[in-house]
């Protein structure tokens, strides 16, 4: 994934022709699915066990900073040196990273170095004996608790997407400034770093289900008090909430997954997942804007709509029942 991504990303600074570049584009976009977050979090779950969130909260912590650095990196250097020589930068910086630690250094599971998960010379047979096996990707998709969990997820990303895209709108709507509603929409960046930050402790107290239905509450309570008031405490503190939970909501997925269903199949089974949460996610943004051009009522009955299916999001989850597989809490 990182050599293709290298290479797609350095041809994108030579191309001249539309067409061209929108097959770029759409080759970027699979190297995405190939070395972004999904991958990462597979690795992770065939990795460690009893410090699974705590991995999983310090790479997204991490990436998140990926915007605080590249953004700024970016716009100097095409002060300096142009669209196309940054790219080719860009490109380069890339590979020299990513392509020798994905190569020398990762492993897909620890039997390639001889060790069980979270490092250790465990014997096998303790290990096996401790952790029954994982469920296949083809058990969990005909299992009922996987489409519920498929739903959950997929109401919560209708909500937390549709207000991310339209948000700055209801902001001016409100009578804020341009630059006060972007920097306030900004801030939810900074309170997702918030939010990994505190899922770690949190997390290692409750099981991934409860963990889940905390965040589908709290995405509802904000959307209340967005609802409420119009003033500019209202915004901040549905910033602050929102955005913390948004934060930990990136990691409880992959925790809930491993809980439920094991490693052996973590990948496929968070593909499945990740294919109906971007059908609901793609939906979001125009189902809400139809709303809104149909009511002409501005955002307050669409906040309602959003509070209501983070609910249902949340009485979703409250429905699933632990596998034999999640008697052990995994961590």
């Amino acid at each position: 994934g990182s050599i293709v991504a290298v290479s797609l990303f350095y041809a994108q600074s030579q191309v001249t022709n539309l067409v061209a570049f929108y097959l770029i584009w759409l080759g970027l976009g699979v190297t995405m699915a190939m070395v972004l977050y999904q991958p990462a979090f597979v690795v992770t779950a065939k990795w460690f066990e009893q410090r699974r969130k705590l991995a999983l909260a310090i790479i997204t912590f991490a990436a998140g900073f990926a915007s605080t650095i590249f953004l700024p990196l970016t716009a100097n250097l095409l002060t300096q040196f142009g669209r196309v020589q940054t790219q080719i930068y860009l490109a380069m910086l890339l590979g020299v990273i990513t392509i020798p630690l994905h190569g020398l250094v990762l492993r897909h599971r620890p039997k390639s170095l001889g060790l069980q998960p979270d490092g250790t010379h465990q014997a096998a047979s303790t290990h096996n004996a401790a952790h029954p096996p994982s469920k296949t990707t083809s058990t969990a998709v005909r299992d009922r608790t996987f489409w519920i969990l498929a739903l959950a997820f997929g109401l919560n990303a209708l909500a937390s997407v549709g207000i991310h895209v339209h948000m700055i709108a209801l902001l001016l709507g409100r009578g804020f400034s341009a630059e006060k509603a972007a920097f306030m929409a900004g801030g939810i960046g900074v309170a997702k770093v918030l939010g990994r930050i505190i899922y770690v402790p949190i997390g290692e107290r409750i099981a991934g289900k409860q963990m889940a239905m905390l965040l589908f509450a709290g995405q509802a309570l904000a959307f209340v008090l967005l609802w409420l008031g119009s003033a500019e405490i209202n915004g901040w503190v549905f910033i602050l909430l929102f955005g913390t939970v948004q934060g930990a909501t990136t990691l409880i997925r992959p925790t809930l997954i491993a809980e439920l269903y094991g490693a052996a199949s973590f990948g496929g089974i968070s593909g499945m997942l990740t294919v109906t949460q971007r059908l609901f996610s793609t939906a979001a943004p125009f189902g809400i804007g139809y709303l809104y051009t149909r009511w002409d009522a501005g955002y307050s009955p669409i906040l309602l709509v959003l509070f209501a299916l983070s609910g249902l999001a949340l009485l979703a989850m409250s429905t699933i029942r632990p596998h034999p597989l999640t008697t052990q809490k995994v961590r």
